[in-house]
């Protein structure tokens, strides 16, 4: 392997770092080690000089798509599919004889993962929301049964207007004679969005026909709440 070819390896490291570095500030789902993953494993993949490698990558990214999966508003397993992208890439370099260039992508794909965690994790600490972190929101509504239609209404419409994924959507009903019923919508959102939270809780506490409308954060230590009583 020449030194023009491992500078190129490094410059596609480099690049793809830049580039990740931007969305990890700005909280991008592809983040750090995702970006420079792919950048870098391209970059082998391009030494080899081989059209019959185009075959091997689409393999992998099909295998690198099922490691891929939606859990409420996030997306898991990105930098395990780019691991598995690059992985491919150094056994297509070794299957090609390219042993110094296999051997070298091997370390360059184990430094990214180690070295780049820990730049991954400070940036994630100085940012208010950090991206690996989901936010469960509960909201809990007491109205009268017979706004309980529109009340679920507002919340199911809640995860196109405010971004939030709703996992469940209960109602019970309250002890007593009242005819009230408690509405409880647990909510995930991947960023923490507790404006939008109180003004959904706002806006839905001016019904006539709610008693009380209150938000809670469950896995705080100390939950943020908001009630509104009527």
């Amino acid at each position: 392997m020449t030194l023009g070819e491992i500078a190129n390896l490094a410059l596609a490291a480099f690049a793809g770092g830049a580039i990740g570095l931007e969305r990890q500030w700005n909280q991008g789902l592809a983040g750090l080690r995702t970006n420079t993953l792919v950048a870098f494993g391209a970059a082998c993949f391009c030494a080899l000089h081989d059209q019959a490698v185009a075959y091997v990558v689409t393999g992998i990214g099909f295998l690198g798509a099922g490691v891929i999966f939606r859990e409420g508003t996030s997306v898991r397993g990105l930098n395990t599919a780019a691991t598995l992208w690059c992985s491919g890439a150094v056994g297509a370099l070794s299957g090609a004889g390219n042993y110094t260039a296999a051997m070298l992508g091997t370390a360059g794909v184990v430094a990214i993962n180690l070295g780049m965690l820990p730049l991954q994790q400070a940036i994630n600490r100085h940012r208010p929301h950090p991206v690996d972190n989901e936010t469960d929101y509960l909201i809990e509504i007491d109205c009268a049964a017979e706004a309980e239609p529109n009340i679920r209404a507002v919340l199911s419409g809640a995860t196109a207007q405010a971004g939030l994924g709703l996992r469940s959507l209960n109602s019970q009903k309250l002890d007593g004679r009242s005819g009230n019923v408690q509405i409880a919508a647990d909510f995930v959102s991947h960023f923490r969005i507790d404006e939008a939270v109180e003004r959904l809780v706002v806006r839905i506490g001016l019904d006539n026909e709610v008693s009380s409308a209150r938000w809670s954060i469950p896995n705080l230590v100390r939950p943020r709440a908001a009630n509104i009583d009527n």
